[in-house]
C-alpha cells in the first residue's frame, strides 16, 4: 500500500472505532466532536479533492452528528 491507502485507512479504522465505542458522545459533545471532525477534512482536503472528500466523508459524519442530535443545517455551514 502506498502512504496516501494508509492515511485514508487509519482515519477509517480510528472513526470506526470512536463510533463503536461512543467516545465523543460521551467525553465532550460538539467540542470533541469538532476536534476529530475538523482537522480529519484538513488532512482529506489535501489529499483530494474538496468536493470529492465531502461526497465521501459525508456518509461517516452525518449519522454520528445526527445521534448526537445536532442540526443537519448547523453541520452543514460547519462543514462548507
Amino acid at each position: 500500500m502506498s502512504g496516501p491507502e494508509v492515511g485514508v485507512y487509519g482515519i477509517a479504522i480510528m472513526f470506526a472505532v470512536l463510533f463503536l465505542l461512543r467516545i465523543p458522545a460521551d467525553l465532550g459533545g460538539i467540542r470533541l466532536l469538532l476536534w476529530v471532525i475538523l482537522p480529519c477534512y484538513i488532512i482529506g482536503g489535501c489529499i483530494m479533492d474538496a468536493l470529492a472528500f465531502l461526497l465521501v466523508s459525508l456518509p461517516i459524519f452525518y449519522p454520528i452528528v445526527m445521534e448526537m442530535g445536532y442540526d443537519p443545517i448547523w453541520f452543514g455551514q460547519v462543514m462548507t
